[in-house]
């Protein structure tokens, strides 16, 4: 399979991700696909049983609480992630290019993190503290 997970979201719009990362050590660069599952006809059991099909079963489920905030490129996210038992287990802030806005290279969505991050640098967030694994990356069994 050229993915090594799927995961799916629920709670809020639920949805199925697979993410492909473009080299080993950066997690920045990389594809992702969300695909929207609006119906409220769509079960768990059905979600677990069709991804089961395709050869993948739950490796771990984190929880996470965040705030978010909407700029016109950039999104910045505030986690908060909680393990199985609802212990804390980590707490990250995002910056993400905007999926929706129209960049014409992956180098233009990299430049408005970078500026945002120059932004950001005066409470520590800044290219350094960066994060090269996903979460799948720093989870998993």
């Amino acid at each position: 399979m050229p993915f090594e997970f799927i995961r799916f979201r629920h709670g809020g719009v639920a949805e199925l991700t697979i993410k492909i990362k473009s080299e080993e050590k950066n997690n920045n660069n990389r594809f992702e696909l969300d695909l929207p599952l609006s119906s409220k006809k769509i079960a768990l059991w059905m979600v677990e049983k069709f991804v089961s099909l395709l050869g993948f079963k739950e490796n771990f489920r984190v929880f996470k609480y965040c705030d978010i905030y909407w700029y016109e490129k950039v999104d910045i996210v505030f986690y908060i992630i909680y393990n199985k038992d609802m212990n804390e287990v980590g707490r990250r802030v995002e910056i993400e290019a905007r999926k929706d806005y129209p960049f014409k290279t992956a180098e233009e969505a990299l430049a408005e993190i970078k500026a945002m991050e120059q932004k950001m640098a005066e409470i520590g967030i800044t290219p350094q503290m960066r994060m090269r694994r996903s979460m799948w990356e720093m989870f998993k069994k």
